[in-house]
């Protein structure tokens, strides 16, 4: 988690008049992390299956989903985005997913943007009001967890829905 305020891509939304924080998002190269944590579907398990099931199916972006070859600052990978409850449909989340990617396109480069989703609200700010493509939906009630025995239904009671793996294509502003 450290390496990503590294790469100064992660922002805080803070109440003019409290100061206080009221959202936050972070995010990184995909290409740094998956150099940084290159995907081992032999290796230990982690102790929260979750982190598994997300690695996963980061590796089957990169591998199979995206078709292109995945170099530096062509992908922003947005890991975690939170509004604080007070402050929800007052356009924070929206407006600070917005900055991040205008961010990461004009002054970074970068001309994607991939986000793991869980949240129905977040996917509809992702999908209906940024354009940004649905690549894959896993319902984690069928996921078995590989890396530790392959029988291992870790979430067959989950009941949230699907996660669904979202990619944005980072283009350019018209000039008006």
């Amino acid at each position: 988690m450290m390496d990503l305020f590294e790469e100064k891509l992660s922002f805080l939304a803070r109440h003019r008049i409290s100061n206080e924080i009221v959202g936050a998002i972070t995010a990184g190269d995909l290409f740094v992390h998956n150099q940084n944590h290159p995907y081992d579907e032999f290796g230990l398990p982690s102790t929260v299956p979750h982190h598994d099931l997300l690695d996963e199916l980061v590796n089957q972006f990169i591998n199979w989903d995206f078709n292109q070859k995945l170099v530096p600052s062509l992908v922003l990978h947005i890991s975690v985005g939170a509004t604080r409850v007070q402050h929800s449909r007052k356009g924070v989340a929206s407006r600070l997913r917005r900055l991040l990617c205008d961010y990461a396109r004009d002054i970074k480069g970068f001309r994607y943007a991939f986000v793991q989703v869980t949240n129905p609200i977040t996917k509809h700010i992702y999908t209906n009001k940024m354009g940004a493509q649905v690549v894959c939906t896993i319902d984690p009630t069928t996921w078995s967890w590989k890396k530790k025995n392959t029988q291992l239904f870790p979430y067959k009671d989950y009941k949230n829905g699907p996660i669904f793996d979202v990619l944005l294509e980072l283009t350019k502003k018209e000039n008006l």
